[in-house]
């Protein structure tokens, strides 16, 4: 994926706007509080049916704009997020991060206090090194971006893989952070069930990342929540590394949002 990084950059959207507004408007003051309100008013509904999505199962494909494929399967409280270097899998109470760019397929598993280290973990992984946009950090950047004084929210609608879908765009976020690059302007739509279905965002360099969904299912596949077969588990609570069981039989779903010893095919 590429290089631009839009999600590392919500938090300092919200100090920055807060700064211009609290110390860098003097007079406009009052008009940039209006403006804000403005903005705020206009995504509130579509930041809610986001969080709205978090809460369904389903499976997506996606694409993005260099032609890789994502593949987003969810059934709360588990989600994985798979591309070509393999699976992100996110349980109600563990992270799986698995990575086979060395030739063998290697999960790293990690504690999970909080809904806050999911997200935290899905923006720090390859997903969030490119245009990717998952619900949970399309909520904090929409929240973040609606706060810049001088941020323009339009809204629109069309249909993206059969999926009837409302759009927002948001222009005019440079300036808001001290980056050699910034995120410039990004629209992003969701379907009526509350699931991303497109991001694309521009950066001040002019590179532009994004992907679009090409199906979209309310069938999943269980076997998707384990780790894939044959892959080495380095456990950070136990550093001695356990390789995953052979699949055998149906996969079965994980209980109490850990995955079970059989993992995917």
């Amino acid at each position: 994926m590429s290089a631009m990084t839009p999600r590392i950059r919500v938090v300092t959207y919200i100090t920055a706007a807060t700064l211009v507004v609290a110390t860098g408007l003097g007079c406009g003051v009052i008009g940039a509080a209006k403006k804000v309100a403005s903005n705020l008013s206009t995504i509130t509904d579509f930041s809610e049916k986001l969080q709205n999505g978090l809460k369904l199962t389903y499976r997506a494909e996606y694409t993005d704009t260099d032609g890789k494929k994502v593949t987003v399967q969810q059934q709360p409280p588990n989600s994985v997020y798979v591309d070509d270097t393999g699976p992100l899998l996110i349980t109600a109470d563990s992270i799986y991060a698995c990575d086979n760019s060395s030739g063998t397929m290697t999960c790293t598993k990690s504690h999970l206090n909080s809904e806050d280290d999911a997200t935290a973990a899905l923006a720090a992984s390859s997903f969030g090194t490119g245009g990717f946009m998952a619900g949970e950090v399309g909520v904090v950047l929409l929240l973040a971006a609606s706060v810049v004084p001088q941020a323009k929210v339009t809204k629109s609608s069309k249909k993206i893989a059969g999926q009837s879908s409302d759009c927002v765009k948001v222009d005019n976020l440079q300036g808001t952070s001290n980056g050699d690059t910034e995120l410039k302007t990004f629209t992003m739509c969701i379907t009526d069930q509350g699931v991303v279905s497109e991001f694309q965002g521009t950066d001040t360099s002019g590179k532009t990342a994004g992907t679009t969904m090409t199906s979209y299912s309310t069938s999943i596949d269980p076997s998707l929540f384990n780790p894939p077969a044959g892959a080495v588990i380095n456990d950070l609570d136990n550093p001695s590394p356990q390789p995953s069981a052979p699949a055998s039989g149906e996969p079965s779903a994980p209980a109490s949002g850990e995955p079970s010893a059989s993992p995917s095919s």
